[in-house]
C-alpha cells in the first residue's frame, strides 16, 4: 500500500519516503520527478526566487523504511494480522479440543519474519505474537500447565493478551484467578464454563475487565445453576458494549430462558450474532416477535442447527433488520423436514407456500448462505433479495433449478455459487445442469462451481 511517509532535506534536496508492502523491494533504477511534487508547504522558496528552474531531485529508494513510519502506524499496520482469527462452529463445537480461537497460520508466519527486520519491529511483533492466549486443558501434554505458564511466562505476555480462551472449572479456578488478575485487556473472550458450584471468584474478575467487545459462550447447560449464574453475569457485564456474540449451545440442551431474556435486555447493539443448537422456540421470540435492540445494528446473523427456527420465520426477520449484510442458514430443518413425496400434504403444502409468498421489500443482502435445506425451506426463503447466494447441499436439486430460473426468487443475484451437490442418480449431471443453465439464463449473473475446491462446512 504505497503512501507517503516522510519528507526530509538531505544535501540541500529533497527525498520522498514510500511506505512499500512487506518484504520491501528496492527498485535498481531511481526516478525523477519535479521538486514542486515533493516539497512540503512550509519549504517553499521565496517569491523572488525562480521556483520553476529548481534542478530534479533525485529520490533515493533506499532509504524508503517502513521503520521510518510513526509508532502509531506501525502498530495500526500490525493489527491487520488479527483480523482473521476464527473459532470452530457447528458440530465440530461438540469436540471440546477445538474449543479455542485459531489465528491464521500465515498471518503468525509473517509477524515471525517481521521481527527480523529491525530492533523496533522486533519489539512490537513480540506483543503480537502473545496477543492469542489459550487457557484449556486440551491439548496439553502436561496437567501442569497453568501453574508452569503462571511461574514463567505470565508476567511478560500479560500486557499484550487481547485474545483469550478460558475454560473454568471448581479444580482449577484459584490458578485461574490469579492469572486473569494479570490480563487486563482482552478484546474477545471465549468462556468453556464447566462450574459445578459458585459463586466464582474467577468470574468476579472477568467481569471487572472493560475492554471485552467480543463473546463466544460455550456449553449452555441449563441443569447445571452455577454455569448459567457464570454466563448470565458475563452477558449483563459486557452486553452494552458487546458487537459480537456467539452462542454454541450442546445437543438437545437448549439455553436457559433467563439467558435470552439476558440477550435482549443487555446485548442492545450487536453487529454479528450466532447461535448452534437449540431446539427452543424462545429464541424465536428473541429474533422476530420481540422489539430486540439490535435489530437496528445487526450487520450478520449465522443460525446453525436451531431445528425451531423455520423458513418462513428467516423470511420474516429479514423484513425487521434493515442493517442487515450477511445472512447464514445452515441445517435447520424447517417445517416438513426432509423431502418425502409420499407424506400426506407435502405437495399442497408446497403449492401454499408459492402461492402466498410476497416480495420483501428491502435493499439485497450482501450474501445468504443456504446448507442444506429442504424444499419448504427454499421456497419460504426463494424471495429474499441477495447480491451473492452460496448453497451447500440442496435436498431438492430440481426444484433449486427451478426457482433459480424464476427473477422473482432470490431477486438483485449477481453471483451464485454452488460447493456441493448431490446428484439424484449417479453418473448423472442433470441437476447440475438444471442449476447452472436457470442461472446464466437470468443474465448477469455469475455462476461459480466450486463442487471440487471447498470443504464441507462445519455442521
Amino acid at each position: 500500500m504505497p503512501a507517503e511517509a516522510a519528507l526530509e532535506p538531505t544535501s540541500g534536496k529533497y527525498e520522498k519516503a514510500l511506505c512499500y508492502p512487506l518484504p520491501m523491494a528496492v527498485p535498481e533504477t531511481t526516478e525523477v520527478v519535479s521538486k514542486d511534487a515533493l516539497v512540503d508547504w512550509d519549504t517553499l522558496p521565496f517569491p523572488d526566487e525562480d521556483y520553476t528552474s529548481a534542478e530534479p531531485v533525485v529520490i533515493d529508494p533506499s532509504k524508503a523504511y517502513f521503520s521510518r513510519l510513526p509508532p502509531e502506524i506501525k502498530l495500526e499496520v500490525l493489527d491487520y494480522f488479527h483480523s482473521d482469527m476464527s473459532v470452530v462452529t457447528g458440530k465440530n463445537s461438540w469436540n471440546p479440543r477445538g474449543r479455542i480461537i485459531i489465528p491464521n497460520r500465515e498471518y503468525v508466519k509473517d509477524i515471525k519474519n517481521l521481527r527480523l527486520c529491525d530492533r523496533e519491529l522486533a519489539r512490537l511483533c513480540f506483543g503480537h505474537l502473545f496477543a492469542l492466549l489459550n487457557l484449556t486443558p486440551y491439548r496439553r501434554r502436561k496437567q501442569n500447565f497453568l501453574s508452569l505458564f503462571e511461574q514463567g511466562m505470565l508476567s511478560k505476555v500479560a500486557p499484550f493478551v487481547r485474545y483469550a480462551t478460558v475454560y473454568l472449572d471448581d479444580e482449577n479456578e484459584e490458578i485461574m484467578t490469579r492469572i486473569l488478575r494479570q490480563l487486563s485487556n482482552i478484546r474477545w473472550l471465549v468462556f468453556d464454563c464447566r462450574l459445578q458450584s459458585g459463586p466464582s471468584t474467577a468470574v468476579d474478575v472477568l467481569c471487572s475487565l472493560s475492554t471485552v467487545t467480543h463473546l463466544t459462550l460455550y456449553n449452555l447447560n441449563p441443569l447445571t445453576i452455577a454455569t448459567t449464574d457464570a454466563n448470565i453475569r458475563l452477558l449483563k457485564t459486557f452486553g452494552r458494549s458487546l458487537k459480537n456474540l456467539e452462542i454454541s449451545c450442546d445437543w438437545y440442551s437448549p439455553p436457559p430462558d433467563e439467558l435470552l431474556q439476558t440477550i435482549y435486555d443487555y446485548a442492545t447493539c450487536l453487529r454479528h450474532f450466532y447461535i448452534y443448537s437449540t431446539r427452543d422456540t424462545n429464541i424465536v421470540d428473541l429474533l422476530v416477535y420481540k422489539e430486540w435492540p439490535s435489530r437496528i445494528t445487526l450487520k450478520s446473523i449465522h443460525l446453525e442447527e436451531c431445528s425451531e427456527y423455520e423458513a418462513w420465520i428467516v423470511a420474516d426477520m429479514i423484513r425487521q433488520y434493515p442493517a442487515l449484510q450477511d445472512l447464514r442458514v445452515e441445517s435447520c430443518g424447517g417445517p416438513g423436514g426432509y423431502d418425502n413425496a409420499r407424506i400426506a400434504g407435502m405437495h399442497e403444502q408446497s403449492l401454499m407456500v408459492m402461492k402466498n409468498l410476497v416480495p420483501i421489500l428491502r435493499p439485497p443482502l450482501r450474501s445468504f448462505r443456504i446448507v442444506h435445506a429442504t424444499d419448504i425451506e427454499y421456497r419460504h426463503m426463494c424471495r429474499i433479495p441477495t447480491r451473492s447466494l452460496l448453497v451447500y447441499d440442496p435436498l431438492d436439486q430440481l426444484l433449486l433449478g427451478e426457482l433459480l430460473s424464476k427473477r422473482e426468487c432470490f431477486p438483485g443475484m449477481k453471483r451464485f455459487e454452488i460447493q456441493y451437490l448431490k446428484e439424484p442418480e449417479e453418473d448423472s449431471t442433470a441437476a447440475f445442469d438444471s442449476i447452472k443453465g436457470a442461472v446464466l439464463q437470468r443474465g448477469n449473473c455469475e455462476f461459480v462451481d466450486a463442487r471440487a475446491y471447498h470443504p464441507p462446512p462445519n455442521w
